[in-house]
């Protein structure tokens, strides 16, 4: 249920923030499945 709390959160702050957010999350998802892997 936290991704799609994020997603809310993504969606209704497009406006303002975006790109960053979006870049921020992808890179903390990238380096939580590493450290799954790992």
């Amino acid at each position: 249920m936290k991704i799609l709390e994020k997603l809310w959160q993504k969606s209704a702050n497009t406006s303002r923030i975006s790109g960053q957010w979006e870049l921020e999350g992808w890179i903390r998802q990238l380096v939580s499945r590493t450290l799954d892997l790992l």
